[in-house]
């Protein structure tokens, strides 16, 4: 990371206006866990190219990372009405669920499933679909996705284990 963030800066001083540049360092300091710095990085990118919605996503992602989820949904949100990116809309329905916006975030997840073309992407929107239809008692339509996303994972213990608890609270015990 060190000297990626080194050859960044280098190149910063010979383009104060190189957006990627200042992205991508944003990232780096993201995996860093540096917060503060990534922050700094992905706005320097928005300030020089408003409409660069990868520096949105990046913002929301430390926002989400540090518990601040209306900020979260809201960059999730602008990052998603610049270019539409089925991950980015994956993550906003992570913020919709960790926030207690239950359906909210069935409407991101559905999006994704439909969407998306990547089959991690779409296990990641059915299981977690299914657990936020889970939460508001909707166990049939719960079982569905769990069984999709078994379809996709066979071996995942926790998709397993969801699905046995709603098709127990279905009264489906066999």
């Amino acid at each position: 990371y060190a000297q990626a963030i080194q050859f960044l800066q280098r190149a910063l001083t010979f383009d104060r206006h190189f957006v990627k540049g200042y992205h991508n360092m944003g990232v780096i300091y993201l995996h860093m866990h540096d917060y503060d710095k990534s922050q700094l990085a992905f706005q320097m990118s928005i300030s020089e190219q408003p409409d660069f919605a990868p520096s949105h996503a990046g913002l929301a992602e430390i926002y989400a990372t540090t518990g601040k989820l209306a900020d979260a949904i809201l960059s999730f949100t602008e990052s998603l009405r610049l270019r539409e990116d089925p991950q980015v809309r994956l993550n906003l329905g992570l913020a919709y669920l960790q926030d207690g916006q239950h359906m909210q975030a069935v409407e991101q997840f559905t999006a994704v499933e439909k969407s998306s073309t990547d089959p991690y992407s779409k296990y990641l929107a059915y299981f977690n679909r299914a657990d936020a239809l889970a939460v508001k008692n909707r166990h049939e339509e719960a079982v569905s996705d769990y069984q999709a996303a078994l379809a996709l994972a066979p071996k995942d213990v926790d998709v397993l284990f969801n699905l046995g608890l709603s098709l127990t609270t279905l009264d489906r015990k066999k």
